[in-house]
């Protein structure tokens, strides 16, 4: 059964770098490889952008959402995607954890600007 996995951020590597590209020759986003591997399930996005959220849902035909907590209501996903700022990390992490368990979580590089800030990631996913 696949994955589930839920994308927190629609930017360029959530979804904009491969959106009207070939999907057989172009995969540079997360939301285009999640939605074409076999192994996982894209079943939604968050982003704070309406215009996002609603491109989102209109190109992958999946639920789009404004807020975290919206999307834990609806989605139970086994894999997190936080493609969101570099200095929303921590927070974005803290938010998610605090709303359910994943198997996964994909955070994109570089994961802090701060080595403390970075630590306290790892030690909260430990946890």
């Amino acid at each position: 059964m696949p994955k589930k996995c839920l994308i927190i951020g629609l930017g360029q590597i959530g979804m904009g770098y491969d959106l009207t590209l070939d999907p057989g020759t172009f995969v540079y986003s997360h939301a285009k490889a999640f939605s074409s591997h076999q192994a996982f399930e894209l079943s939604g996005a968050v982003d704070l952008s309406e215009s996002q959220k609603f491109l989102f849902e209109r190109h992958f035909k999946k639920p789009g959402f404004l807020s975290l907590s919206e999307a834990f209501q609806k989605i139970k996903p086994e894999v997190v995607v936080i493609a969101t700022p570099t200095k929303t990390h921590l927070a974005v992490l803290e938010k998610v954890l605090g709303q359910c368990q994943p198997e996964a979580i994909v955070c994109e590089k570089p994961l802090a600007y701060d080595v403390e800030e970075a630590r306290k990631m790892v030690e909260a996913c430990d946890k």
